[in-house]
């Protein structure tokens, strides 16, 4: 491109570089470890936005003194707002405990287990395409996947955690 004087003739690149060279320039992307949460609880709240469903399970939180569990997702559609979430086991079982009785929130009879796939530079789809391939190629049907900038999370049946983990773990 042109320089800052105008007599400057710009920028002249003058050697090629092989494909092999051209594949170092890029970032590399890759699995660099695998982390799961065992126990994964599904919720959903009646409630007319994200704010006032997200209230409702803080105050059922705060009313049983069940210490805050860990949020995976939030998703509000149709009026609902469905909450995935995790914690230490005490936590997770207190939670199915007291929602037994408790008819603002429903909990899915599923449990679900929760396998991020941590990952060098960013996710890329060819990263999210092999986890999706491998665990298909085992039959382990997914029930959802969140991405974020380092890493996919897909959440599957509970049952099927240590065959997923170890399916996963060759892509290591």
């Amino acid at each position: 491109g042109p320089a800052h004087h105008k007599t400057s003739e710009g920028t002249w690149i003058t050697e090629t570089i092989s494909a092999e060279m051209e594949k170092k320039m890029f970032e590399s992307h890759q699995i660099l470890a695998l982390n799961s949460f065992e126990k994964v609880l599904k919720l959903q709240l009646v409630c007319q936005n994200s704010k006032d469903g997200f209230q409702v399970l803080q105050k059922f939180l705060n009313e049983k003194e069940i210490p805050s569990p860990q949020i995976l997702s939030l998703k509000f559609s149709d009026d609902r707002l469905t909450v995935y979430l995790t914690g230490p086991n005490e936590i997770v079982t207190a939670i199915k405990e007291e929602l037994k009785n408790n008819s603002s929130i429903k909990m899915d009879a599923d449990i679900y287990s929760s396998i991020a796939a941590t990952c060098s530079g960013v996710t890329s789809p060819q990263i999210l395409e092999k986890i999706l391939q491998t665990l298909k190629d085992s039959t382990i049907e997914i029930s959802d996947v969140w991405m974020t900038a380092m890493s996919a999370v897909i959440l599957i049946p509970s049952a099927n955690r240590e065959k997923a983990l170890h399916q996963l773990h060759t892509l290591i």
